[in-house]
């Protein structure tokens, strides 16, 4: 059952990364260059995606590579900071 959990776990932070790079790919163009205002609205959420990315990429690499055997979930030393 753990082992099932997991997989499931991995699968959806490899949707939440995928989103989150949909975010950055889609509000990112409507960012103008840096020689002109930029609309904060899009500049919140290409920042909110590139956290959101970030944080599910740091869990999917020490769920997926450095912690196999065991999930996050129950390593009690592991704290991880939830950007979003």
């Amino acid at each position: 059952m753990d082992k099932i959990k997991t997989h499931l776990e991995s699968l959806l932070r490899l949707v939440q990364f995928a989103l989150g790079l949909a975010v950055i790919g889609l509000y990112g163009q409507d960012v103008k260059p840096s020689g002109s205002e930029s609309d904060s609205r899009w500049v919140y959420a290409v920042v909110v995606g590139f956290l959101a990315s970030v944080t599910t990429f740091s869990y999917l690499v020490l769920n997926l590579v450095v912690m196999k055997n065991r999930p996050l979930r129950d390593r009690p030393g592991v704290r991880l900071p939830v950007f979003v």
